[in-house]
């Protein structure tokens, strides 16, 4: 708790300086160097492992303080396993979209073939199981296909459409529920949930959403849902029976651009955040980073690493 006092005292320091434009330039520097020592604070007690997407959609695992070695390219965000023991992502080499599994240490251990690139409908969405035995990926076509890790075999559910289409997935500690989102030809925005494996399941309304969501994470517990659209968008939590929606970023720490924070993840610590925002730009790009907030937005910190759409364990 020591360190919320010192981050809500830090906080009230820059509310008192904004009502005081008049104040020195030592002043100024003196609420820098705070921010930088609260910064350093907060990056230095990150543990565990990441892995993440470059810009160039390089995979990357590593941890938060050391070099990171490469695994593959992927479309989508690479996910660690609920235990912590494997690593998935999305692979398309143009002929066929296959999803690469390894293990905790960076070795690949299988590949299994979900469908040829013809027949894609553009981007995909998959999540673990809780118990790590299945990988359950939506497709853009209103179906989702459970693959047993192990074996590769493949089943396919439909979604009842009624209009509606879909993008991002998370399957639930709890209950064996599977949240999506998805969109309406009204373009009505919303998170349902399911149950997992029914075909034409009935949707259950979590709620209705700012954005198209296209990013979704449960905490360990399932107690509660991260959420954000793509790069301009915000980021929300909200709790499992659909209460305590809540907004927690509402821009980049990059105040100059109009990208927001988007991408989020929850650390194994089911108190801190992990998100992409933008750290910079070099003429009109963007340079897009790895950012660390609490579970009420309380801080924004860069983490010094360049990168975007990650996973914690």
């Amino acid at each position: 708790m020591e360190k919320r006092y010192t981050i809500y005292g830090f906080f009230t320091i820059l509310f008192i300086f904004s009502l005081f434009p008049g104040c020195s330039e030592k002043d100024k520097e003196d609420v820098d160097d705070e921010k930088e020592i609260i910064s350093q604070e907060i990056r230095a007690g990150l543990t565990g492992e990441i892995v993440y997407k470059t810009q160039s959609n390089d995979v990357m695992k590593g941890t938060f303080h050391g070099s990171s070695v490469k695994l593959g390219t992927s479309v989508d965000p690479p996910k660690w396993s609920p235990n912590g023991n494997k690593i998935a992502f999305i692979e398309n080499d143009n002929e066929n979209i296959s999803i690469k599994i390894f293990n905790k240490n960076g070795n690949q251990e299988y590949s299994w073939l979900l469908m040829p690139s013809i027949q894609a409908t553009g981007e995909h969405s998959f999540t673990w199981s809780p118990d790590g035995s299945v990988i359950a990926m939506l497709t853009q076509n209103a179906a989702i296909i459970y693959l047993n890790v192990s074996t590769g075999e493949k089943d396919t559910t439909l979604i009842d459409q009624e209009g509606f289409s879909f993008r991002a997935i998370a399957w639930c500690p709890k209950n064996n529920k599977i949240a999506i989102s998805q969109i309406n030809s009204a373009h009505d925005k919303s998170i349902s949930v399911i149950n997992a494996f029914e075909n034409n399941p009935q949707k259950e309304l979590l709620v209705n959403t700012e954005d198209f969501v296209e990013y979704m994470d449960w905490n360990a517990v399932g107690s509660r849902l991260v959420y954000s659209g793509s790069g301009l968008s915000s980021i929300f939590t909200i709790n499992f029976d659909g209460t305590g929606n809540q907004k927690i970023v509402t821009k980049g720490a990059f105040e100059k651009e109009t990208v927001l924070g988007f991408a989020p993840c929850w650390m194994s610590n089911g108190e801190q955040i992990i998100y992409t925002g933008p750290t910079g730009a070099e003429g009109s790009n963007l340079i897009l980073g790895l950012f660390v907030t609490d579970f009420e937005g309380t801080y924004n910190v860069d983490i010094q690493i360049k990168g975007k759409e990650s996973d914690c364990m």
